[in-house]
């Protein structure tokens, strides 16, 4: 047990965070920390880290616990480079090295047999074994194995105080995974992460031998790497055994359960209280209904499960004629970001009724390939007859602020009864309250779920959205999922989010080495052929080198002028050289199994077995010496 929770509660002031959390965390436990925004997960993991006192309940950590903690945006600071901030991870393991080192030179001082030398050769192999220990020689391929995978292949040298702050969270999360603490807190640890490092960072935790904590809206993120969840709702917390998904299943079933047995205890209350009104006065059943209500008394009430707030009711239908067989056909693209070029000549053809996700890592210019498909004076870009185009902006920028919502709406279809444009607004869950507001004063979520409005009364035949779920929550994001799934027109879309791609889209486009690859499926199935691919790949190019022609060094033929016994000097020398080689691969072999050998616990405790590893390994050394000279002068 690492850490455990005994009926732990917190509040501040009147306000009650939670009450009652009974949780343990043990070694390689994979826990989801889960809530809608406000419900506490932030303020438990302070209280579970003992940053805030509880108001109620006990903390308890093991004893030397190691944690490491991921606080939301947040990241390094200071004037390293990356390569020396990951460096210091491993001050300790560098400190034993440069002891080793001064220790070997030590040993030079000092005769074999001497008292200072075997205690030199003894602190010597204590210090080899301390750093084989941790696997400190591989210290540098781990550093470079994170930063690459955590996105710093080309970034080794440069200065943290001069990186933005999406970056500074990545090196940070880089050098967590370094630390290897005995248990990782990440809360929403992927906010500034591209799929390609989302990708890397599911698999190295996969196999993380600490225990993690995570904190996420990202649904795919965490279906792929816990196997428990831990949810803040009304105050209680509540386990579940499973990933997202599962508990998801679990939940619903146990809302149907709790309100089937809270009806069903409801309706028992109610006709025993009746029958001991109907009762109470009358001498030869009084005594029954005074026994009801004794039992009503004892009874303990079912709360009442939470009646959720109704999600919104997004809805997306178009009219007039439909499209031609192909929505959208691209031909010879250029593309360009600021002077950088994104796409050389790009070609795509997409079917109408295509659900099409676009995807590719930040800044290979998705948003912008959205941006130009929209020019209907595009060249390159054809869009076929009868399309009709509706466009959600991530920023609403296509929204004008100054006006209020219902204005919004309304002003854009004023040929509209109210009726139907206050049934829009209210499917989308903006109020009586909220549509006499300006559009500046809505929150992000509304101001989202208003520029969707705007598309359902659009009744264009091909959405184009791009990132739709950045200020949803969850009620509205899985609401809009079933509604685009449903749609019977196109869509073509930007997100980071891969639950809701891989939900929505029947088609992945990549853009990748400024190309645009097509794949037909959703993205689990892309997943699976990517890493089929790269795996088929790797195959071939150990095909390759089986198959491919050993080149041998052959001896350039002897000119014609030599004479037979001149030829066979040569020969001879040749065979010569060669024995020389053979041996002194042989020789450089047993020097490796002597060093071993002086490195291992019964060599550093026994001192005359140590003395003649030692002289061997001397001798053996010398003996390359010589070889090695010879080998040179003879191959000149």
């Amino acid at each position: 047990m690492l850490i455990n929770l005994t009926n732990v509660s917190y509040g501040y002031d009147d306000t009650l965070v939670f009450y009652g959390v009974n949780a343990t965390i043990n070694e390689g436990d994979r826990i989801g920390l889960v809530g809608i925004n406000g419900a506490g997960k932030t303020t438990l993991i302070n209280v579970l880290l003992k940053n805030l006192e509880c108001v109620d309940g006990d903390v308890f950590h093991k004893s030397n616990l190691r944690i490491g903690y991921l606080a939301q945006n947040s990241g390094l600071e200071g004037a390293n480079s990356v390569y020396e901030e990951m460096s210091e991870v491993y001050r300790d393991i560098d400190d034993l090295i440069s002891r080793m080192q001064k220790t070997a030179c030590d040993m030079a001082l000092y005769p074999h047999d001497s008292h200072e030398y075997r205690k030199l050769s003894h602190d010597y192999n204590s210090l080899s074994a301390r750093i084989d220990a941790v696997d400190g020689y591989n210290k540098d391929v781990r550093i470079k194995t994170v930063l690459n995978g955590m996105g710093f292949t080309d970034n080794y040298h440069q200065i943290i105080s001069t990186m933005s702050g999406g970056e500074k969270t990545r090196l940070k999360i880089a050098k967590l995974l370094l630390e290897s603490p005995d248990i990782l807190i990440l809360d929403e640890p992927t906010n500034h992460l591209d799929f390609r490092t989302l990708a890397w960072l599911e698999s190295y935790l996969s196999t993380y031998k600490g225990a993690l904590l995570i904190v996420s809206h990202d649904r795919y993120f965490l279906d792929k790497t816990v196997s428990r969840i831990w949810e803040i709702e009304d105050c209680t917390f509540t386990t579940y055994k499973g990933n997202y998904t599962k508990y998801r299943v679990l939940k619903r079933e146990a809302t149907t359960t709790r309100m089937r047995e809270y009806i069903r205890q409801s309706e028992k209350m109610l006709a025993m209280k009746a029958f001991a009104e109907r009762n109470i006065h009358r001498a030869s059943t009084s005594g029954m209904a005074k026994s009801r209500l004794k039992q009503l008394e004892r009874i303990e009430p079912i709360s009442k499960p939470r009646t959720y707030q109704k999600p919104p009711s997004f809805s997306f239908e178009y009219t007039g004629d439909e499209p031609e067989k192909f929505s959208l056909t691209i031909s010879k693209l250029d593309l360009y970001g600021g002077d950088k070029k994104l796409l050389n000549h790009a070609d795509l053809q997409l079917l109408a009724h295509d659900r099409v996700a676009i995807l590719g890592p930040n800044g290979a210019g998705k948003s912008t390939l959205l941006r130009t498909i929209l020019d209907r004076g595009n060249p390159h870009v054809k869009w076929g007859k009868h399309t009709t185009l509706s466009y959600y902006d991530q920023e609403n920028l296509n929204l004008n602020f100054d006006n209020t919502v219902i204005d919004e709406l309304w002003g854009r279809y004023h040929r509209e009864t109210q009726t139907y444009i206050r049934n829009i607004l209210g499917r989308v869950g903006l109020t009586e309250e909220d549509i006499y507001k300006k559009v500046s004063m809505l929150s992000g979520g509304e101001r989202a779920r208003l520029g969707l409005a705007i598309m359902m009364a659009d009744r264009a035949n091909t959405l184009v959205l791009d990132e739709p779920t950045n200020h949803l929550d969850l009620l509205s994001m899985e609401a809009l999922e079933r509604a685009l799934a449903k749609y019977k027109g196109t869509v073509i879309f930007v997100s980071h989010d891969r639950y809701f791609i891989n939900s929505v889209a029947t088609k992945i486009v990549e853009i990748e080495g400024q190309t645009l690859n097509i794949f037909e499926g959703n993205y689990d199935e892309y997943l699976d052929y990517k890493k089929a691919l790269a795996e088929e790949q790797l195959r071939e190019q150990e095909r390759a080198k089986a198959s491919a022609p050993i080149t041998k060094k052959v001896a350039p033929k002897s000119p014609s002028h030599k004479t037979k016994d001149e030829r066979r000097d040569d020969a001879k020398r040749r065979q010569y050289i060669f024995d020389l080689e053979n041996e002194i691969s042989t020789l450089e072999t047993l020097e490796k199994s002597l060093l071993e050998s002086m490195s291992s616990p019964e060599a550093s405790q026994d001192y005359e077995l140590l003395k003649d590893l030692s002289q061997q390994l001397e001798d053996t050394r010398h003996r390359i010496d010589e070889l090695t000279l010879e080998w040179e002068r003879l191959s000149e």
